[in-house]
């Protein structure tokens, strides 16, 4: 035990134990051989230890249980973890599938534009975060290359840093796939709408006119109107 440091658990007066740290030195001099021993009780620092644990799992649980998805990565893009909604999002199944470099999704997946021009790599939203970018509401299609499946995704992100240092890039990504197809029918039911406005517009005022014309053929001919009602809407 000389030169190490160990923890074991003290005894109070009151009979209450606690956890402490001793540290053992040997030294020597004319008079003989000497020990050291510094004992320190380390109970305040095991009860923030556990309450960061804690902290840690509490927050683990709620990043598991987001319907909005999270992804990690290390600064120099390699994926360290995907949330379930993100697994559920890009169809893999564990997180195995998802720990690799950003480059090699290229070779599963497809981003473009809502329009449909598609994205080089280095214009994908994580590759954007790598360079100091802060993404929100970025809207993309994303297309599986193997299953087919297409969707669009709402992302943002940022760099986390500790003490003025980047550490890591968050990615949140949401699936607007059912938004952006009620969306594009509203647009299309609010286009059919007009046309059919332009279509029927001013076609009661024709009728109308065509309505006191008639009456008037019947009047010279010497007959009564026979769409009376015209003539008080053509006052």
């Amino acid at each position: 035990m000389i030169g190490k440091t160990v923890e074991l658990t003290g005894l109070r007066k009151n009979g209450s134990e606690f956890p402490l740290e001793i540290s053992l030195a040997q030294w020597g001099s004319a008079d003989g051989q000497f020990f050291t021993a510094i004992i320190r009780d380390i109970t305040e620092r095991e009860q923030a230890e556990v309450s960061l644990r804690n902290s840690e799992t509490q927050l683990r649980t709620i990043i598991e249980n987001l319907t909005d998805g999270i992804a990690v990565s290390a600064l120099d893009g390699q994926l360290l973890h995907f949330n379930r909604a993100a697994l559920d999002l890009h169809g893999f199944t564990t997180l195995d599938e998802c720990r690799q470099h950003l480059s090699k999704f290229a070779d599963t997946f497809e981003l473009s534009t809502v329009d449909g021009t598609v994205l080089p790599l280095d214009q994908w939203p994580l590759a954007r975060i790598l360079r100091g970018e802060e993404l929100r509401d970025l809207e993309l299609r994303i297309r599986h290359l193997q299953a087919g499946w297409q969707r669009v995704f709402s992302y943002g992100g940022i760099i986390v840093r500790a003490d003025r240092q980047p550490l890591m890039a968050i990615v949140t990504i949401r699936d607007i796939t059912g938004r952006k197809l009620a969306e594009s029918q509203l647009v299309e039911q609010i286009e059919e709408m007009r046309r059919w406005h332009e279509a029927t517009s001013g076609r009661e005022g024709r009728i109308l006119v065509l309505k006191h014309e008639v009456n008037e053929l019947l009047g010279k001919s010497g007959l009564p109107p026979r769409y009376p009602s015209a003539e008080g809407n053509a006052e």
